[in-house]
């Protein structure tokens, strides 16, 4: 797809926006990309760092470019210190969310489940065959238990 070409190339904020998300979107710059996923360096609205995010690009509704919200936030993100994103992960042409995740073992993250995609803070603890163990993170950053979802059911996956 030429929107997601041009801004990993040219470095250019794009807003992603995926089913179900009404008028949430990413404003992103794309870092990497392969046939079933995206790896976007998200900004918040100010223009400043806010994470990444690893979306499967079945679930991307739209993509728009060079748009006036785009263009406002682009000089601050040309003028921020990119490094802050330090993500190592580059995709092989097949990757899929399925066989990245262990990438994220015992990091704190969100990830979005299901068709609604329900968000949910976490730490992953492991893998067992087709089943992902979470710990569930409270507003108070204290682990509630542990989750069992299913690998497929998986759909997002937030870095902050």
């Amino acid at each position: 797809m030429k929107a997601i070409e041009y801004s990993k190339t040219e470095q250019k904020l794009i807003e992603v926006r995926t089913y179900g998300s009404g008028d949430d979107f990413w404003c992103a710059v794309v870092h990497d990309y392969n046939k079933n996923l995206l790896i976007l360096k998200c900004i918040d609205s100010k223009g400043l760092p806010n994470g990444y995010v690893i979306e499967k690009k079945e679930n991307i509704e739209s993509i728009d470019i060079d748009n006036k919200y785009c263009k406002s936030l682009q000089s601050n993100y040309d003028i921020i210190d990119t490094s802050i994103f330090n993500i190592s992960l580059i995709l092989n042409p097949d990757d899929n969310i399925e066989n990245i995740i262990s990438f994220f073992n015992n990091s704190l993250l969100e990830i979005g489940i299901g068709d609604n995609n329900y968000v949910i803070s976490c730490r992953i603890l492991e893998l067992k065959s087709k089943w992902l163990e979470i710990a569930p993170i409270e507003v108070n950053k204290v682990e509630d238990g542990r989750s069992f979802y299913r690998i497929n059911d998986l759909n997002t996956i937030r870095v902050k």
